[in-house]
């Protein structure tokens, strides 16, 4: 299957809603189209929960350079390969749906 999803760049972008709640939304940076909302609490877990809209944002950059990496990593180290890779596949395959 293959892994079809908006092009990077992603950003977090917090905004306060018509009830003057804090949101926080992942947007295509192009266009700022928003492609996912997160709520964000204002107590001891908002750290956490903006670490959490960090990582979904990079989501597009870090498959991108896991993808890049494999190859590489394949041609150059052809024996540990196979140990070192096996858990970057699993994501990639997590990603497509097939894992």
């Amino acid at each position: 299957m293959s892994i079809v999803h908006t092009p990077a760049p992603w950003a977090v972008h917090e905004f306060r809603n018509d009830d003057g709640d804090l949101q926080t939304a992942i947007v295509d940076v192009e266009d700022r189209t928003v492609l996912a909302r997160l709520d964000i609490w204002e107590d001891e877990a908002k750290p956490q929960m903006e670490g959490n809209a960090r990582l979904i944002a990079a989501a597009p950059e870090l498959l991108g350079a896991l993808q890049w990496l494999i190859p590489l990593i394949e041609q150059t180290f052809p024996k540990q390969q196979e140990v070192w890779l096996a858990d970057a596949r699993a994501v990639i395959e997590k990603v497509r749906g097939e894992g």
